[in-house]
């Protein structure tokens, strides 16, 4: 420690008593300066009488006291804390903005949804196992303004640990089969209405509109279908609100199941006669127009990873070559890609199964394989999704007119 920062410390502790020795000094030295000043006095005057020194050392003394005591501040006491009586200032409330997801405008669209039902598949693959969800949704504006629905989400709450779900195309061989009480064992096997042509028109209020909105999830465990889940399916309108409708957890009622079933219009007659030929064929139409919807499926998958990319400012690589993934996958759009190429492996092993006469080149050419790009592969999915429709189409084509044949 320094000589300077030692004074100033020093300073600090002492500098009230140096204050009042110093008032205590010049009042000393006021005082006897005004005695020394009447005895001055009382030595000029040679006449008058006896108390006359007194009375002017006196007048003196008084007046220097008031006057020091009225230029000096006195020291007050320690003030005591009161508590007022005063009723405190009313604050007036900030002004919050609404939100976009806060209806605070009667208007404004307000979708409100209703799961009717929900039924669940398990699809054991390969590797993954994909779970769907098939809901049957009614939904009504409760808003002013009309709107459409541009997205579904759903996701799905077990424990604290929530997953999302993606929209996915409702298979073209499914169909419900349900159980009937009463009578007691009668099963019925119903369509599903897979038309949405309703949903590009705009909701008005008040007017209910229901359709069927299928969703799918690929685990890489071996899991059950979470049947007893929390149901939380988000609706996206045109203006960009979020429209969020939850259910459960809580036990759900068997209102039937998904089964895969391809019937041709029953002839009383013939019907159960039919050839196996034909049976075989009509199996096989709902398998490649299956595989056609997955290559749909699989192309929307890597157009939106190609997009993934473009927003990380990275050039995507050959989708299905050897050298394309690094060594170590931590990158978000690494995963992507990642997980579309499990989606493509799997999905080729399975047309090569289902269909092996295929020729289209997604299927010649196999995975892996070098040379390609987003463009090319995204080309080559669609070439192959045509192809498997038109093969469906000339199967059933052959079914029907065997059929015709068989029920002369």
């Amino acid at each position: 420690m320094g000589l300077r920062e030692w004074f100033k410390r020093e300073w600090h502790v002492v500098e009230g008593h140096a204050k009042w020795d110093f008032y205590k000094w010049v009042f000393g030295l006021a005082g006897a300066s005004v005695l020394a000043l009447g005895a001055y006095l009382v030595h000029k005057l040679k006449y008058g009488p006896d108390w006359l020194p007194y009375a002017v050392v006196f007048v003196l003394a008084l007046f220097i006291l008031f006057w020091a005591g009225n230029r000096m501040t006195p020291i007050s006491p320690p003030s005591k804390v009161t508590q007022s009586t005063k009723e405190p200032a009313a604050i007036a409330p900030v002004e919050v903005e609404a939100k976009d997801d806060v209806r605070a405008n009667p208007n404004d669209p307000d979708l409100r949804a209703k799961i009717e039902e929900v039924l669940f598949f398990l699809k054991r693959e390969t590797i993954t196992n994909d779970v769907f969800v098939l809901m049957r949704v009614s939904i009504v504006n409760h808003g002013e303004s009309e709107a459409v629905v541009t997205k579904w989400e759903l996701s799905l709450e077990v424990g604290g640990v929530r997953i999302k779900f993606d929209e996915q195309y409702i298979p073209a061989e499914w169909k419900i089969r349900r159980f009937h009480q009463v009578p007691r064992g009668v099963v019925v096997t119903d369509d599903i209405d897979r038309d949405t042509s309703s949903f590009k028109e705009p909701l008005r209020k008040g007017v209910p509109k229901e359709r069927w909105v299928c969703f799918c999830h690929c685990f890489m465990d071996r899991i059950l279908p979470p049947h007893n889940a929390r149901i939380i399916l988000t609706l996206t309108d045109a203006f960009g609100r979020t429209h969020v409708t939850e259910a459960g957890p809580g036990f759900t009622h068997d209102l039937g199941e998904i089964v895969k079933d391809i019937e041709l219009p029953r002839s009383p007659v013939s019907s159960p006669a039919l050839a196996e030929s034909v049976i075989e064929k009509v199996e096989k139409v709902g398998k490649l127009r299956s595989l056609a919807g997955r290559a749909d499926f699989l192309r929307d998958y890597l157009e939106e990873v190609w997009h993934l990319f473009l927003k990380e400012k990275k050039t995507m690589p050959n989708p299905i070559g050897v050298r394309s993934m690094p060594d170590k996958i931590e990158e978000w759009t690494d995963i992507q890609l990642w997980r579309f190429r499990l989606r493509f492996q799997d999905y080729t092993g399975g047309v090569k199964e289902v269909d092996p006469e295929c020729k289209s080149d997604l299927v010649k050419d196999g995975f892996p394989h070098e040379g390609e790009d987003y463009l090319s592969v995204e080309r080559k999915i669609k070439e192959h999704a045509d192809t498997l429709r038109k093969r469906a189409d000339g199967l059933l084509a052959e079914a029907k007119k065997e059929y015709a044949v068989g029920t002369r």
